[in-house]
């Protein structure tokens, strides 16, 4: 009878401790890198986390990858909260260097906390990780399915697959600067405060510099009470900040949300180099972010001349740039296109004087064929976004990827006439027709305003905005080229045809740009919904485009 109790003492005793280390032991498949960087082939690994206080023995557990499976030494132990690094063994390799030389400094520790070393691990392991989706599951002695994660795209080259949270299967593509968070906390999983700096765009307007910052809210908490710092820095970001431009105060940012902080500034020379940053909080790296914008001298090339539609014995397109600055400007990462896309002109350095003309075709020997005595610089980018013979954009990039110059375009004039840009005079920068078919590449452009084409352009940055008086997008920018008019009008309408704003009316002068804040004439905010944008250069043509009014 004593020996039964004991028996049934001891299976008591097996069972609570089985139980313990279930409850207090949670080990959890964590991060995945599945698709390696660049073209590696031997960075794949998987991370396994102890998410408990508790130590866990994983020595009786199983990692099923795919068709592979993978056993641990039977002395492997975690540590509470502890990360563990399951790489991909090279073949005829006993171990592998592949995630130490990437990721580590080939002490076998890495993240916050140290975990068993190389030796120690039965890993690197054989195991094979698609791109394109896949499951891994973790199983104990019993066997019971301990984790399982599961990934359904290959996803950015060199990112990861990171678990949200550690008690929940939603699993996210890092946003870690790196692409991965092996033996850190996951850069998905929310923290008690943590801001984070998104991105930041910036656009020239009229020698001004607009910069939009995107802030996200990563924690699980409502943040209040924090700046955004705009800082002017060197060329060398590694040194600290040289003076502070702006500091600004953030709204209170809900857990999940994006705040969007848009300002405008006046910077000088053709570019600078700047820094915006957060307090520091529960996550550093995703603090700042050094950029540079565009000074008052920007841009240093322009669009100046354009062939969208060419007719035989004509055969390519072309646009023509020119460098309106006093510097050399070097060709290499910028880029042209349309509406649609844009493509690289050149990956080489090519650098253009001031003054010079550049003439990138889509088809080099077509054009050299169609013009046998120019001798300028003539460039056929690899790519080419083709344009639309009934309208377009043409857009021209600089190297760093902000907006250059731009021209939206309702037809082209046909017969081999051009688009041109004139280059001087009262009518300086106002577009129209070229005086002779075929327009003049090279060479100081002739401009004729003619019915016969499309002279008036207009545009309105943003196409959406919400006038709430929240400090962004409050205003509207509306953009207007034209050649001499009898006189000019602006007004806007509501969708039933009705005005509801006169900004020119029948004037004999106009301005490059106008803004509207959304309101009435007399002064009333204008609803939600979509409004028409018409202006007219009287005894030439009239154009109009939508713009919406949101919440």
């Amino acid at each position: 009878m004593r020996n039964g109790r004991l028996i049934l003492t001891l299976l008591v005793v097996i069972l609570m401790l089985h139980m313990a280390s279930s409850v207090f032991s949670a080990i959890v498949i964590n991060e995945v890198m599945s698709n390696e960087p660049g073209s590696s082939t031997s960075l794949e690994w998987i991370e396994l986390y102890n998410n408990s206080a508790s130590q866990a023995f994983i020595n009786s557990h199983t990692l099923v990858v795919g068709s592979d499976t993978v056993l641990f030494s039977p002395t492997l132990r975690l540590a509470p909260f502890e990360y563990y690094i399951i790489c991909k063994k090279l073949i005829g390799d006993s171990f592998s260097p592949g995630f130490e030389t990437r990721w580590g400094d080939s002490s076998g520790f890495w993240g916050d906390t140290p975990f068993e070393s190389s030796i120690q691990i039965p890993q690197p392991a054989d195991f094979s990780l698609l791109n394109s989706g896949g499951t891994i599951r973790l199983y104990d002695a019993f066997p019971n399915l301990v984790s399982e994660f599961v990934w359904s795209s290959s996803g950015k080259d060199g990112t990861s697959w990171e678990r949200t949270f550690v008690d929940s299967s939603r699993i996210e593509q890092s946003v870690d600067p790196s692409g991965s968070s092996p033996a850190l906390v996951n850069s998905v999983s929310p923290l008690a405060n943590d801001l984070s700096l998104e991105k930041v765009e910036v656009f020239s307007i009229d020698s001004a510099t607009s910069i939009t910052v995107h802030i996200l809210n990563r924690s699980f908490t409502t943040i209040s009470g924090a700046a955004l710092h705009l800082f002017r820095e060197s060329a060398d970001t590694s040194q600290p900040p040289v003076d502070t431009i702006d500091i600004i105060d953030l709204p209170e940012a809900l857990p999940g949300f994006t705040t969007l902080i848009k300002r405008t500034y006046f910077l000088t020379g053709l570019y600078e180099n700047l820094r915006v940053k957060l307090p520091d909080d529960d996550r550093l790296y995703n603090n700042q972010i050094s950029f540079v914008a565009p000074g008052s001298e920007f841009p240093p090339l322009i669009i100046n001349e354009f062939l969208p539609d060419p007719k035989a014995p004509l055969a390519t397109e072309w646009v023509e740039l020119k460098n309106i600055s006093n510097f050399d400007v070097d060709l290499n990462g910028w880029q042209i296109g349309d509406a649609n896309s844009v493509k690289l002109i050149t990956s080489n350095q090519i650098w253009v004087s001031p003054g010079e003309y550049v003439v990138l075709a889509q088809d080099s020997s077509e054009f050299t064929s169609f013009y046998p005595f120019y001798f300028g610089r003539l460039i056929q980018p690899a790519g080419w976004s083709v344009l639309n013979n009934s309208g377009d954009v043409v857009k021209l990039l600089d190297s760093f990827n902000i907006l250059a110059d731009s021209f939206d375009y309702a037809s082209g004039y046909g017969d081999n006439f051009s688009w041109s840009r004139v280059e001087s005079g009262v009518d300086e920068g106002i577009w129209g027709r070229s005086e002779n078919s075929g327009g003049s590449p090279g060479e100081l452009n002739r401009v004729v305003f003619s019915s016969s084409g499309e002279s008036v352009s207009l545009r309105i940055e943003p196409s959406h905005f919400s006038p709430d008086g929240d400090g962004y997008q409050d205003t509207v920018i509306i953009f207007i080229e034209s050649p001499q008019a009898e006189s000019y009008s602006l007004k806007i309408f509501d969708r039933y045809g009705r005005q509801i704003r006169s900004i020119l009316d029948d004037e004999l002068f106009m301005a490059s740009s106008y803004g509207w804040d959304g309101k009435f004439d007399d002064g009333r905010r204008a609803p939600v919904g979509i409004y028409i944008v018409l202006f007219e250069a009287r005894g030439e043509r009239s154009v109009k485009k939508p713009v919406v009014v949101a919440r």
